[in-house]
């Protein structure tokens, strides 16, 4: 004969077992079905802000780069775009994909999002600037419009990203695309870092290791097969072909052109001193805030007193105390109208 309490424990495992699976808005199938939906509502958001991109390049888009873009299949991918068309957000005319007015609003807000994340990510945090776009990425689809105007807000509502990207507006203005890729341009012209592309990261990660940021100033001084010859103040690099076709730029005429000469702060000898111009654009965040609390702002006068034994870190006078720089930071301060003691 079955002992009713063992029964009872079995009736009650089971009920309890079957409520962690069954239970109406908690259960484990609610909860296995939203993963799914939120998968789906992610790959459509990250199918809009594609589109966009390829549209605001002026570039074409066919189903097999939507494809290879999501690492799926080409019938995932045409299942994706009907679910995208059934949603109004895309037409579709044979090769031809374009967004809707409205896909074109809901692909803006997200491409909002992801810049002033990584806007944030650059100016408040600590985080490497190679981890920016995908940390940006793994955060937007979970950041309201609300939110995001809050973030905006916070940041001083910010024109462009750290890339050089335009930031739409709550309204969804943007504007139009500018600048060419810098294996274009003619050797000898000087042009103006417009944009970065931040992907793939190790492609991205190569090009700011040389210095090269948005904003920047370079003279393409020659180019061959596999490489191009730029100088960047005053210094020449040789940027592989492949690098250098990540890199938007702006050709400037000779009037929007004002040199001013200078160098890192780093190239001071014990004895000599200059005059600070300017932090550069790679340092961001945490660190810049550090430099500038220490007196390291435009016009301050910052001598070398001694380096350590080993060459690095070097002590400096700045605004009559001694602090030790490493030459990577002094590497980021650019001074002018050096003297000696």
């Amino acid at each position: 004969m079955t002992d009713p309490i063992f029964s009872l424990i079995i009736f009650s495992i089971i009920i309890i077992v079957l409520g962690i699976i069954f239970w109406p808005g908690k259960g484990l199938l609610t909860r296995l079905r939203q993963a799914r939906e939120d998968k789906m509502r992610i790959l459509l958001e990250d199918c809009l802000k594609f589109l966009h991109d390829c549209e605001y390049r002026e570039k074409s888009c066919k189903r097999n780069d939507i494809a290879s873009t999501f690492s799926i299949s080409a019938d995932d991918a045409e299942a994706l775009l009907k679910r995208l068309v059934s949603a109004g957000l895309v037409k579709s005319s044979g090769q031809r994909i374009q967004l809707t007015e409205s896909g074109k609003s809901h692909a803006l807000q997200i491409v909002r999002i992801h810049r002033l994340l990584e806007k944030y990510l650059a100016e408040e945090t600590s985080l490497a600037e190679a981890e920016w776009h995908q940390a940006a990425e793994e955060r937007e689809h979970s950041v309201t419009a609300m939110e995001a105007d809050e973030l905006a807000a916070r940041l001083g509502n910010p024109v462009y990203d750290p890339h050089g990207d335009p930031i739409p507006t709550a309204n969804g203005e943007i504007p139009e695309s500018r600048g060419v890729p810098l294996p274009t341009i003619k050797t000898g012209i000087t042009v103006k870092v417009l944009h970065i592309e931040d992907e793939p990261p190790d492609i991205y990660s190569a090009i700011v290791s040389q210095g090269i940021q948005p904003g920047l100033l370079m003279v393409l001084r020659g180019k061959a097969e596999k490489t191009i010859r730029v100088e960047i103040n005053g210094e020449e690099k040789l940027l592989p072909a492949h690098l250098a076709e990540n890199i938007t730029v702006l050709p400037l005429e000779q009037a929007e052109i004002t040199p001013v000469p200078f160098r890192p702060l780093s190239s001071l000898k014990p004895s000599e001193a200059g005059r600070v111009i300017s932090i550069s654009k790679v340092c961001r965040g945490q660190q810049r805030r550090r430099l500038m609390d220490l007196g390291v702002v435009p016009g301050s006068v910052i001598r070398a007193e001694m380096k350590s034994v080993g060459g690095d870190p070097t002590a400096y006078l700045i605004r009559g105390a001694l602090i030790a720089l490493r030459k990577q930071q002094s590497d980021y301060i650019f001074i002018e109208e050096s003297h000696r003691r």
